[in-house]
C-alpha cells in the first residue's frame, strides 16, 4: 500500500513539474488591454515630448531675443561690456535653458523606450499567427509602422541637438562677458598696485627733495654755504689727492639742473611720451599739483594715458628772471581715439631750491 502511494505522489509532481515547464516556456499572453494601454503611454510621452520640446525652443529663442536687446542697450553703447546683473541673469538663463534641455533628451529618450515596448509585443503577438501569409502581413504593416514612427522621432531628436547647439553657443557668449568682467577686475587691480608703486616713486622723490631743502634751510639759517653731502673715496697710493664723488642723485636731480626754462618744457613732454609719469609729475611745483581739488597722481596718469603721443611744434622763451620765467609752446597732442587736439598754452615756471626750474601753471593762449 505505501509503494503504491508512493507511486502516486511521485506521478503527481512528475506532473505538476511538467505543467511548470509549459505554462514557462509558453509565449506570454498579449490581450487587447496590454496592448492599448502600451499605445496610451506612447502616446502620452509624445505629448510630452512636444511640450518639452516646445517650451525649450521659446526659451532659447527668448533667450537670444534679451540678449540682442542688451547689446542694442545704451548702456552697452557706452560701457562696451555689461554689467555684472546683465551677466547674472544670462547665467540664470543659461541654467535654465539646460535644465529644460535635459527634461527634453529624458522625454525622447522614454518616448523610443515605450515605442519599443509596444512594437515588439506588436511583433510577438504576430509571429504567434500560424498562418506564414498572414504572419508575414502582420510583421510587414508592424515594420512600416515602426519606421514611420522612428522618421517622426529622429525629427525631434534633430530639433533637440539644434536646441543644445543654440544653447551651447548662447554659453560661449555668456563665458566672454564672464571673462570680460573678470579680467577687467583683475585690471583694476593691477592698476591699483601700480598706482601704488608709482606713489611710493613720487613719495620717495618728495621725500629727498624735502630733506634737501631742509639742509638747505639749515644751512641758511647758520650762514653757511649749502653743500651737498659728498662721500669720499680714497685711492690705494698714499701720496694721491683725496678724491671726492657726489652722491648720486633721483633722476630730476641730476638731469634737470642744468635744464633751461624753455628745454624744462620739452623735458616734461618727454617724460610723458616715454610714459614716465612719476618724473614728469615731478616737475611740477606742489601747488600746481594740487590746484584743483581732485587733482592727483591717480586723475594724472589716467589722463595721459588717453594720449599717444605729444608733437612739440614750437617753443619760446618770453621772459626769464632770478625767480620766475615765461614759456610759451605750441603743442599737438594724438589722443588713442585717434584725434587731434591742439594746445597752444604759456606756462610759468619756478626754480626751487636747487634751482631747477618746475612748471608752476599753465594757461591757454586764445589765438
Amino acid at each position: 500500500m505505501n509503494t503504491k502511494r508512493q507511486k502516486i505522489i511521485t506521478s503527481f509532481f512528475s506532473l505538476s513539474f511538467c505543467f511548470v515547464l509549459i505554462v514557462g516556456c509558453a509565449a506570454p499572453v498579449i490581450t487587447l488591454a496590454k496592448i492599448t494601454n502600451a499605445i496610451s503611454t506612447v502616446i502620452t510621452l509624445i505629448d510630452v515630448t512636444e511640450k518639452t520640446l516646445n517650451i525649450t525652443s521659446k526659451l532659447v529663442n527668448n533667450s537670444y531675443q534679451e540678449l540682442g536687446e542688451n547689446i542694442r542697450s545704451e548702456d552697452f553703447r557706452i560701457n562696451g561690456k555689461f554689467s555684472n546683473a546683465t551677466v547674472e541673469q544670462m547665467e540664470s538663463r543659461h541654467s535654465e535653458l539646460s535644465k529644460k534641455h535635459k527634461e527634453l533628451d529624458n522625454s525622447i529618450v522614454q518616448t523610443k523606450k515605450a515605442a519599443n515596448n509596444l512594437f515588439s509585443m506588436l511583433e510577438t503577438r504576430a509571429n504567434q499567427n500560424t498562418r506564414p501569409e498572414l504572419k508575414a502581413k502582420l510583421l510587414n504593416d508592424i515594420n512600416l509602422k515602426e519606421k514611420t514612427f522612428e522618421d517622426k522621432i529622429k525629427v525631434a531628436a534633430d530639433a533637440s541637438s539644434k536646441v543644445k547647439t543654440s544653447i551651447q553657443e548662447y554659453d560661449n557668449i555668456l563665458s566672454v562677458f564672464q571673462i570680460g568682467i573678470g579680467l577687467a577686475q583683475a585690471q583694476e587691480y593691477i592698476t591699483k598696485v601700480d598706482s601704488v608703486i608709482a606713489e611710493y616713486k613720487l613719495l620717495d622723490q618728495e621725500v629727498k627733495i624735502a630733506l634737501d631743502e631742509g639742509r638747505q634751510a639749515i644751512a641758511k639759517v647758520a650762514d653757511i654755504p649749502s653743500q651737498t653731502p659728498q662721500q669720499a673715496i680714497i685711492t690705494n697710493a698714499p701720496n694721491e689727492n683725496t678724491v671726492q664723488q657726489r652722491t648720486e642723485r633721483p633722476y630730476l636731480g641730476a638731469q634737470i639742473a642744468t635744464l633751461t626754462p624753455e628745454k624744462t618744457i620739452e623735458e616734461y613732454y618727454q617724460l610723458i611720451n616715454q610714459r614716465q609719469y612719476a618724473n614728469s609729475w615731478a616737475i611740477l611745483t606742489r601747488r600746481f599739483q594740487r590746484i584743483k581739488p581732485d587733482n592727483n597722481y591717480n586723475n594724472y596718469e589716467e589722463w595721459w594715458e588717453k594720449v599717444a603721443s605729444i608733437k612739440i611744434n614750437s617753443i619760446q622763451l618770453i621772459a626769464n628772471s632770478q625767480n620766475q620765467a615765461i614759456v610759451d609752446a605750441e603743442l599737438e597732442y594724438l589722443m588713442k581715439n585717434g584725434k587731434i587736439v591742439k594746445d597752444v598754452s604759456r606756462f610759468t615756471l619756478i626754480p626751487n631750491s636747487d634751482s631747477k626750474w618746475l612748471i608752476d601753471n599753465k594757461v591757454n593762449l586764445e589765438r
